[in-house]
């Protein structure tokens, strides 16, 4: 069972955000903290100015240098991130690139690319949200 931290709260979340300085969250807490998070889960990770790389093999995930709070959850559920979306292929790698606002291809959902802000999910979790309410109304 996954222990609770209070990393995973998002009122500590709130809280770190607001009182500690945006440049810690963003070069501090990546390499002090979770380098070594990455290389538990066999991941690398690499800071390259305006995003952070979290690499394993030749799948990347990327991130905003700005979304770095999301660093541990991008971790620990990199497999979940890097299957949601259509991978760019560069260089021989499958790069899937959340560190600018842009238009991704979802897997199981080919009606249109969806724009994401920031990290996407999978259509899985639409599904599970939809069956948990109940079946939409005709």
């Amino acid at each position: 069972m996954r222990q609770y931290s209070e990393i995973d709260d998002p009122i500590m979340n709130n809280s770190l955000n607001r009182f500690v300085p945006r440049a810690a969250i963003k070069h501090v807490l990546p390499r002090l903290i979770m380098a070594r998070e990455a290389k538990r889960h066999g991941l690398r990770l690499t800071l390259h100015g305006p995003y952070i790389e979290i690499a394993r093999g030749d799948t990347a995930l990327r991130l905003s240098s700005d979304h770095a709070i999301y660093l541990r959850d991008a971790i620990r559920s990199f497999d979940y991130y890097v299957s949601a979306v259509v991978p760019l292929e560069i260089d021989g790698r499958r790069i899937v690139d959340y560190s600018t606002p842009r238009y991704h291809d979802v897997v199981g959902f080919d009606a249109y690319p969806v724009l994401s802000p920031s990290l996407a999910e999978p259509v899985v979790t639409a599904a599970q949200i939809s069956t948990s309410r109940g079946s939409p109304r005709a």
